[in-house]
């Protein structure tokens, strides 16, 4: 008897393990896709508002102003051999993020232009890359209780420093950047954990894409090598070692690189004080002061992030000495947080690795190494802040005492408060941001709003009330738009005047408004800037001609030649003057020029057609009336541009509902393996 109690006790025991290894099995796999879902969800529909956004700012690089996305697949080659600016200004440097370019055209193909489609697929790519985010986190702090991770992933995803990326259609390529990056991270550390070789040659391939969607991904080279240190058991020696097929991914990259663009910078005779105000410094010294003035400003943000602005150009942060407190404070704070990160990087130090991260993912953009064509963006925080986010939460565990590698986390009520808090306090703002992006009226308003020391902000709401009083009907309404312009012309050039693209457009404002006394003035002092503006030389060449003065008119036109001999207006210019003078042989050669420089102008046609007339060649007349007739049947069938009011969301329906099947469908697999 007593040994079949035994036996059944022993019984029972087994039954008891079998059962508790089964549960623990199952929590763990369900771990594994409820917390990523919860992520997903929670990363989309906090974005999700942006879907209903428009066009702004500089979406039109990459969108409905870039002529290699609207002719289609047949100019795919040409996003892999020239810089990735060609298709929208004809510039062949500093950029190159073919990947980028190739999945707008393929949106493109598929739904048109659509700005509801663009903004999906950012809240989309921004969803998966907080995903992955997490388990990347999950890879590297294997050592710490599992929901450590998952408060710094929620702690990145409602951070409303990343708010202007993900509303920015353009930022496609920071997202695409990220997504890619912290895959190749993940990969890295699965290499690094199971000595797997595949997991090492898709790190490699991850972090050629991720680089192809945005230079900044170089850095990933600093932060590979340490990461593999600190948080796995291999030593210096072997962490230098596994990171030299990086480094040979990182070369061949830079030789594709040299050889597509003719320059891998904006040189700095490119960039004018309005875009970068450290170009305003008189001495080096003070434009490192100046520097470290909005070094310090991006750790007030990543600490407080209000108020937000898309802007921080001239004159947001004015030139000072190293007597400014800010600006020496800053530069303690960072030579502080270097020197901790040298001495501890090599005990494995946690907040060394996010410091080393930090710093890495932002120096590139900081413009103490390379002059930009931005003083300072809130976006340059998009990676550098989740080195942010994990030495937050972990120094925060550290002040409430709280064991993070205890299998049970045991948190203290305030710490779960104030992390309630924070959460809030940060969705409310991101909340609140997204409508400031809904179209550029929206967006620049917001920035004279809360940087109104930003000429450029300024100069920004005057052009858009320009345009909207160059096509409004309504004349009072137009008169209020164009008022409106000049007030933030006025205020702007308070702040910088010696711009002359912003006197030129304020003489177009002038113009508009029939003040032609005012336009000319505006004109000539855009000339007295920049000589050879062609845009106000022609433009003052029009008055001229408009009063008979042919003489003055022709000599402004020829003036635009003498700077710039392919300017096509300036020889149409040229032509007309000559025509209405007599000289048609003159005129018909002016003309040819033109057409050769603009061949899709059938105006300059037409007027070679009465100037062959003129000398009685009545054939070349009739082949250029020909010529011109077919170019506007051309013109004539293109596609009319899409008014705001205008774009489709049907496309954004069932994106929403294949992702959304999609999902529900990875969920119920996910649970069905559980059970």
């Amino acid at each position: 008897m007593s040994k079949y109690c035994q036996n059944a006790y022993f019984s029972t025991a087994i039954m008891s393990k079998s059962k508790s290894s089964k549960n623990a099995a199952k929590s763990t796999s369900s771990r594994k896709w409820f917390w990523p879902a919860c992520i997903f969800l929670v990363s989309f529909l906090l974005y999700s508002n942006t879907i209903r956004n428009f066009y702004a700012l500089d979406d039109d690089i990459y969108t409905r102003k870039n002529e290699y996305i609207k002719d289609g697949l047949k100019s795919m080659p040409k996003l892999f051999t020239q810089g990735s600016l060609m298709g929208f200004n004809k510039q062949n440097d500093a950029n190159y993020r073919p990947v980028v370019l190739l999945d707008f055209m393929l949106e493109t193909a598929i739904f048109h232009e659509n700005p509801f489609v663009n903004h999906f697929f950012n809240v989309l790519f921004w969803a998966l890359g907080c995903v992955v985010l997490y388990w990347f986190l999950l890879r590297i702090l294997q050592k710490y209780n599992p929901y450590i991770p998952l408060i710094i992933t929620g702690l990145f995803i409602f951070h409303p420093i990343h708010s202007d990326v993900v509303a920015n259609i353009k930022s496609r390529d920071e997202l695409l950047g990220f997504l890619f990056g912290m895959l190749c991270l993940l990969h890295v550390m699965k290499y690094v954990q199971s000595q797997n070789r595949k997991y090492l040659i898709w790190s490699g391939i991850l972090l050629f894409i991720s680089i192809l969607c945005k230079e900044n991904s170089v850095t990933l080279l600093v932060i590979i090598p340490v990461m593999m240190y600190t948080f796995s058991e291999i030593d210096l020696k072997k962490a230098a070692l596994y990171t030299l097929p990086f480094l040979g991914v990182i070369a061949v990259y830079f030789l594709i690189r040299t050889s597509v663009l003719s320059s891998l910078t904006f040189k700095d005779n490119k960039i004018d004080v309005v875009n970068n105000s450290l170009m305003a410094a008189k001495t080096a010294s003070d434009m490192y002061a100046t520097n470290f003035t909005f070094m310090g400003r991006y750790l007030q943000l990543l600490f407080i992030p209000y108020p937000l602005n898309w802007d921080y150009s001239f004159n947001t942060f004015p030139i000072v000495s190293w007597m400014n407190p800010k600006a020496f404070g800053a530069l303690l704070i960072y030579l502080a947080m270097i020197g901790y990160a040298a001495v501890r990087v090599w005990k494995k130090d946690v907040y060394a690795f996010c410091i080393i991260f930090y710093l890495s993912t932002l120096v590139l953009t900081s413009n103490l190494i390379v002059k930009i064509l931005a003083t300072f963006a809130e976006r340059f925080l998009f990676l550098p802040s989740i080195g942010f986010c994990i030495a937050l939460v972990f120094l925060l565990c550290r002040l409430f005492s709280v064991d993070m590698k205890s299998s049970k986390l045991e948190i203290p009520k305030y710490f779960s408060y104030l992390f309630v808090a924070v959460f809030i306090m940060y969705a409310g703002i991101t909340l609140s941001r997204i409508p400031d992006w809904k179209d550029n009226t929206s967006l620049f308003l917001s920035g004279v709003d809360t940087q109104p020391e930003s000429a450029r902000a300024h100069f920004a709401v005057a052009s858009e009330f320009r345009v909207k009083g160059e096509n409004e009907g309504n004349p009072v309404v137009r008169e209020q738009h164009l008022n409106h312009a000049l007030t933030e012309y006025d205020k702007g050039l308070k702040i910088y005047d010696k711009d002359p693209e912003i006197y030129f457009n304020l003489g177009i404002t002038y113009a508009a408004m029939g003040q032609k006394a005012k336009a000319i003035e505006a004109y000539n002092k855009t000339l007295e800037l920049r000589p050879s503006f062609g845009g106000a030389r022609n433009n003052l060449g029009v008055y001229y001609f408009n009063d008979k003065n042919y003489d003055k008119a022709i000599d402004y036109f020829q003036g635009i030649l003498k700077y710039d001999s392919l300017y096509a207006d300036a020889w149409s210019n040229t032509g007309a003057c000559f025509e209405n003078t007599g000289r048609h042989k003159e005129a018909l050669q002016a003309f040819e020029k033109a057409a050769k420089l603009n061949k899709d102008n059938p105006a300059v046609y037409e007027n070679m057609a009465r100037s062959s007339l003129a000398m009685k060649d009545s054939a070349a007349a009739v082949d250029y009336q020909r010529s011109a007739s077919l170019i506007r049947e051309r013109l004539a069938a293109l596609p009319v541009p899409v008014a705001p009011g205008d774009y489709s969301f049907k496309p954004v329906v069932l994106l929403l509902v294949i992702t959304f099947l999609g999902f529900v469908l990875i969920v119920y697999r996910a649970g069905k393996e559980t059970a």
